[in-house]
């Protein structure tokens, strides 16, 4: 058996190349319960050439998809496997799995392109690799997390998961804020004081502050 890997801009391509007119249009994001809806509802209806599968389970309890495509000889064709949703905050990788899913099922034999590459190839794709950071993407405020749910020391004080987020000004978002501090990295940009740059110790600057992410320091650290 051979594997490809596959990047999210040669999914792109992929489909651009098998595809004789194929226009899709995004007009949503959709959560974990959808996107598992949407798989279960796809595979149920191609069920002779699909399947799903959980490979594992998150610590917030969510299933990691797997969707294969090949048929009842999939384990002995080549193998393609294409993963979305490892880098959490970027949610049209997952977007994407969901429509090559789509595209390929409700393709095969109908499209002549489509029905060869399944009958010669098995793809395995995992639509969302990183579920419980992905769906601070739709929760309030919105939070754009990356990491899974392993508890971490953000402030690297020697405690995990001590000191949380909060909106403090309301805007449903949680942001970067500054604090004026002589020991900090930053200074304004030059061309836009809003925007913070890293000081260039080399060319003589010095930073007055700190970034942090938008909350309270309740544990006083």
């Amino acid at each position: 058996m051979f594997y490809f890997r596959f990047t999210l801009y040669q999914i792109i391509l992929f489909v651009l190349l098998i595809a004789p007119i194929s226009i899709f249009t995004q007009n949503k994001y959709h959560t974990y319960q959808e996107m598992t809806d949407n798989l279960n509802r796809l595979v149920s209806t191609h069920s002779n050439i699909a399947s799903i599968k959980s490979i594992g389970k998150t610590l917030e309890n969510r299933d990691i998809w797997l969707v294969t495509i090949g048929g009842k000889d999939a384990d002995d064709k080549h193998a393609i496997l294409i993963v979305g949703g490892v880098e959490a905050d970027r949610i049209i990788g997952s977007e994407l799995t969901l429509k090559l899913i789509d595209f390929l099922l409700n393709g095969f034999g109908k499209t002549d392109s489509i029905t060869e590459i399944i009958n010669y190839n098995t793809f395995y794709i995992l639509p969302r690799m990183n579920p419980d950071a992905s769906e601070e993407f739709f929760k309030k405020p919105t939070y754009a997390r990356v990491l899974n749910s392993n508890p971490t020391d953000d402030d690297k004080d020697g405690l995990i998961d001590e000191d949380g987020y909060e909106d403090i000004n309301g805007d449903g978002y949680i942001t970067m804020m500054r604090v004026k501090d002589d020991h900090g990295e930053w200074i304004p940009h030059p061309n836009d004081p809003r925007i913070m740059k890293k000081a260039d110790i080399s060319k003589g600057e010095k930073g007055i502050y700190k970034l942090y992410t938008e909350g309270i320091d309740n544990d006083k650290d």
